[in-house]
């Protein structure tokens, strides 16, 4: 089976979709170079009770580099959802739920911590940072 035949090459659109949107968060000056991007590619063979009939579901995940917080701090990847629906309307939506928010706050925090406290530790440390 070729991977461009699949859902009557609805597959080969949404991935192209994806590496569109990989290479323009990689040329995207605000993201950081160094993080990785990806897309994951899912395929989900579902049969009937007897066996006979297969029926073929896809997904294909980016994983963008974005830039949401400072640009000293290590940007959080995070994965995404590309849906295309009947209509041939593109959406691209978070799949971690948010869960890079604490990443950035974490990393933030540490970030803080290390610069304003000049490695001084317990009770030499000049502010206490919150996060």
């Amino acid at each position: 089976m070729k991977l461009s035949k699949i859902g009557n090459g609805g597959l080969q659109e949404v991935y192209d979709l994806a590496e569109k949107k990989i290479i323009e968060n990689a040329k995207d000056p605000n993201t950081e170079y160094k993080a990785n991007r990806k897309i994951t590619v899912e395929l989900k063979f579902k049969m009937d009770e007897n066996r006979e009939v297969i029926n073929l579901e896809y997904s294909v995940k980016p994983t963008l580099a974005p830039f949401r917080t400072f640009s000293e701090i290590e940007q959080p990847e995070s994965s995404f959802v590309l849906r295309v629906n009947d209509r041939g309307r593109v959406g691209l939506f978070e799949a971690d739920g948010g869960a890079w928010r604490n990443t950035a706050m974490l990393r933030i925090k540490e970030y803080l911590d290390n610069h304003l406290n000049e490695g001084k530790t317990g009770e030499e440390k000049l502010f206490s940072i919150i996060a």
